[in-house]
Parts: structure tokens; C-alpha cells; sequence
């Protein structure tokens, strides 16, 4: 499917989208200025349908079974994603990579690599803030400057 402008935007996302009313509103204004959206999820619930297609939209869950707080051992779930997800990437035709999670962002600074397009990173919240009952703060000062690297070399 084409859309007006012929910009493919390939957005990342840590969630179902069951839909996350942030990336919703998103990509509804993506979509009335043109573009197509082809947006990837990170589904560890597998409650939904695993595509659905709209005009303009399309949604493909990547299921991969786990549970919500793990802390440190959601890393080998996320990695099993990164993995799925890389398998099937080279299928999709894409302009632009949009990715909202710094979880995702390692994915899509490698995205960005290997395919040679532009990354847009649109972070909702501040992670660190956000998780910060999870993790001890050395921890989180390690996440910060990851994130910090990935966005000075990535975006």
C-alpha cells in the first residue's frame, strides 16, 4: 500500500498497542499528512491479534511471552524481540524509522545501520524517572548514559 507522499515510517514500540493513545494521536497526524505507517510491537501478552490493517496503518505484534516487571530478566525477552524482529526486517520496505522506548532504541540505532535511513527518537517519559523504584541508582545512572550515547550517535 502507498500512501501520498510514499514515506514508509517504520515505528518501534514498547507496548501491544491496545492502543496507546501517545502513539495513537501520533499516528494519526502522520497519516493525514501522508504517510504510511507500519508499526511494530513489542506484544510479551499475546492477547491481541497479531496484524490488523488499516488504511494507511498497519500493526504487526511480535509476540514474545513474558511478564510485565521482570526488571533485569525482561533483558533476555527484549533480546528474543530484537532477534524476531531483525528475522523479519528485511521483508519490510521502510523511509523512515520512528521508535518511542529507549529499550527499542538499540533496535532502531541498528535499523538505522544496516538500512542507511533516518531515526526519529520520540521519547514519552524520562525512563530513568519513570523506573526508578525498580532499579538502584547506580543502575539507572547506567541506563541514563546509554541512553544519552545512543541518542549523540543515533538520532
Amino acid at each position: 500500500m502507498q500512501s501520498i507522499t510514499g514515506k514508509k515510517v517504520l515505528f518501534l514500540l514498547n507496548n501491544e498497542y491496545r492502543p496507546d493513545a501517545r502513539v495513537k494521536k501520533e499516528i494519526e497526524g502522520l497519516i493525514k499528512a501522508g504517510f504510511y505507517i507500519q508499526l511494530f510491537c513489542w506484544d510479551i501478552r499475546c492477547q491481541l491479534p497479531k496484524s490488523e490493517n488499516y488504511n494507511n496503518f498497519s500493526i504487526r505484534r511480535i509476540q514474545t511471552p513474558s511478564k510485565k516487571q521482570l526488571g533485569y530478566k525482561q533483558l533476555f525477552y527484549l533480546l528474543k524481540f530484537y532477534l524476531k524482529f531483525l528475522i523479519i526486517s528485511f521483508k519490510i520496505k521502510f523511509d523512515i524509522i520512528h521508535v518511542h522506548d529507549p529499550l527499542l532504541l538499540p533496535l532502531a540505532g541498528l535499523l538505522k545501520i544496516l538500512y542507511k535511513k533516518p531515526l526519529i527518537y520520540d521519547a514519552h517519559e524520562i525512563y530513568v524517572f519513570m523506573e526508578a523504584k525498580k532499579f538502584n541508582k547506580w543502575v539507572l545512572k547506567i541506563i541514563q548514559h546509554i541512553e544519552c550515547l545512543l541518542i549523540k550517535y543515533f538520532v
